[in-house]
């Protein structure tokens, strides 16, 4: 059995580590290099690190191999790229971990009806060598979608999530925590100011409605919700929040995408999108602003 990894980031680095001994992994790269070693290791526990060198595959050679068995995407491809994967392997599995709504709809056009998956990763990671993640039990995967029994397969039974997610629960669970990390991209990565500030938690509530209309039921409640945030990093047992703020910026046109469809999607569905609206209005001009003026003070 052969996999194809697309990207090498902290999530991908993680992932791969998952994978069941004896599936063949190649990783598609963008440089001249023959192999990429990948490692990783939970926080607190240097001696769990692991990780191995891979073939690396350009994009070119990728689409000429023709034989793998699955593809798991972890990051960023344009709407061609994923069609040109998915002909070439028009019988795998081909998992994505992007959960922006448009992007699903598209990827979920371009695959192979009941190829498709969604892979919602439970683990925060953290850019290094070697990467460091964290999650309470252990790093897990949960997938969503018509292909998430095949493309499980290839992963170790431990680290796929016993949690069975549909489509929508997999996009509220982006819906939850994305709205966070834009607003840390707002305040510079100040985790003080996000503790202050009330507005990602409200665009969170109203991105998870517009999802799921249901979800009104059960709101991200201001002091929990709070309490949770100031614990993050201390229970983490790494800087997450300084992974989060080496995070965000790189993700910020993502989170403007993600953004633009929870707004589109409100206003379709006649749902309320102003604090939606107002930490898009922050985010999109924060690039621009100087450092003093990019915190949101008094919120």
């Amino acid at each position: 059995m052969s996999l194809l990894l697309v990207g090498r980031g902290p999530v991908a680095t993680v992932l791969s580590g998952l994978i069941r001994p004896g599936v063949g992994v190649g990783v598609l790269s963008r440089g001249t290099e023959r192999s990429v070693r990948l490692l990783a290791a939970r926080s607190g526990a240097p001696e769990t690190e692991s990780g191995r060198a891979f073939p690396a595959f350009s994009w070119d050679e990728a689409l000429a191999h023709g034989r793998w068995d699955a593809i798991v995407c972890a990051a960023p491809l344009s709407p061609g790229a994923i069609r040109e994967l998915a002909a070439a392997a028009p019988d795998a599995p081909f998992a994505l971990t992007s959960h922006t709504p448009s992007e699903v709809r598209t990827f979920r056009s371009l695959v192979r009806r009941g190829r498709w998956a969604l892979a919602t990763p439970g683990f925060l990671a953290a850019q290094g060598q070697p990467v460091t993640w964290w999650q309470p039990g252990g790093a897990r995967v949960a997938f969503a979608g018509p292909g998430s029994r095949a493309i499980s397969t290839f992963f170790l039974p431990r680290a796929v999530s016993e949690v069975q997610l549909t489509e929508t629960r997999a996009l509220v669970r982006a819906a939850t925590t994305v709205p966070f990390a834009a607003a840390l991209d707002v305040v510079r990565g100040d985790w003080a100011e996000l503790l202050r500030w009330d507005l990602p938690r409200r665009a969170a509530n109203e991105a998870r409605i517009t999802l799921c209309p249901s979800a009104r039921r059960h709101p991200l409640r201001r002091l929990p919700t709070r309490a949770a945030l100031s614990m993050l990093p201390r229970l983490a047992g790494f800087p997450a929040d300084a992974a989060l703020r080496a995070h965000v910026g790189s993700r910020r046109a993502q989170s403007l995408r993600m953004l633009d469809d929870w707004i589109a999607l409100g206003e379709a569905g006649g749902t309320g999108v102003a604090a939606l609206r107002e930490l898009r209005e922050h985010l999109a001009p924060s690039a621009r602003r100087p450092r003093h003026s990019a915190e949101p003070k008094g919120h």
